[in-house]
């Protein structure tokens, strides 16, 4: 019997599902609902009514078609090509930007804005951050 017991509390454990912590957000299609709370030389903040999005934009040496994806950048720190990332609620993967600099001082202090109207302004761009979300 309490081999029994044992076997049935083994393979209750076994047969049980893995779950895990899940986040519904529903996203806006507009820019309207969202703003730009803060941005800083690297980190930036958007907000809507139901959801906070923060973020960092990092200048590479490395070039990208706007929105391609990278899961690392190789050549990180200094350069002229501005690269966005989401780091809360999710982490996303890289993205490239729209926003270039031939001066990297330049690219780096204006980044994380860049990356911030992009992520407001463009609802497809928005979406793709959360598609490519990682733990």
């Amino acid at each position: 019997m309490k081999k029994l017991l044992t076997l049935t509390a083994v393979g209750a454990i076994l047969a049980a599902p893995a779950t895990a912590v899940q986040r519904c957000v529903a996203l806006s299609e507009n820019n309207n609902d969202f703003y730009i709370d803060d941005y800083e030389y690297s980190e930036w903040t958007l907000k809507s009514s139901n959801i906070t999005i923060k973020g960092i934009g990092l200048c590479t040496g490395t070039s990208g078609a706007v929105k391609e994806t990278s899961d690392t950048l190789l050549n990180y720190g200094g350069g002229y090509y501005c690269w966005c990332r989401m780091i809360s609620p999710a982490v996303s993967s890289w993205f490239s930007s729209n926003f270039e600099d031939n001066d990297d001082y330049i690219c780096a202090t204006n980044c994380s804005l860049a990356c911030a109207e992009l992520v407001r302004d463009d609802a497809e761009f928005r979406s793709a951050l959360f598609t490519t979300v990682s733990n």
